[in-house]
């Protein structure tokens, strides 16, 4: 989701910047529509229920500031083709049938449980790492 996004925002940038050499558009409002026409270009492919959970994780990602505790966190995702992701500085949240996975560096991923095999948090603490996998 954030290759598909910052492809269309390259391609927003590009029709903006046309129309600023043509209409004199000023940057600051150039950049805000290509950001803007990014995530609504994203939602588009998107089913009603990926967009739903997209969504309110944003909302929680808004709100999050880069030393929240919860950022302390390692977390490993295993999809059930036997693909795997680790993100450093993460944390998991569920909402419903999804799991939201928000990193301090690669942004927030939405997953439907339904194509996870498991998913886990490793805490960070001074004794050593603690794993805690899902019991979902």
């Amino acid at each position: 989701m954030k290759f598909a996004k910052r492809s269309v925002f390259r391609a927003a940038e590009r029709i903006l910047d046309n129309w600023e050499r043509k209409m004199g558009l000023p940057k600051s409002v150039r950049d805000t529509m290509a950001s803007e026409i990014a995530d609504e270009f994203v939602k588009l492919g998107m089913s009603v229920g990926l967009r739903k959970v997209h969504d309110e994780a944003l909302k929680r990602d808004a709100k999050l500031r880069a030393d929240d505790d919860r950022f302390n966190n390692y977390v490993q995702i295993i999809h059930e083709d036997g693909s795997a992701m680790f993100f450093h500085y993460a944390f998991l949240e569920s909402w419903g049938d999804w799991l939201m996975c928000f990193t301090e560096h690669n942004g927030l991923h939405v997953f439907p449980k339904c194509d996870l095999e498991r998913w886990a948090e490793f805490e960070r603490t001074k004794a050593g790492d603690q794993y805690h996998e899902s019991e979902e």
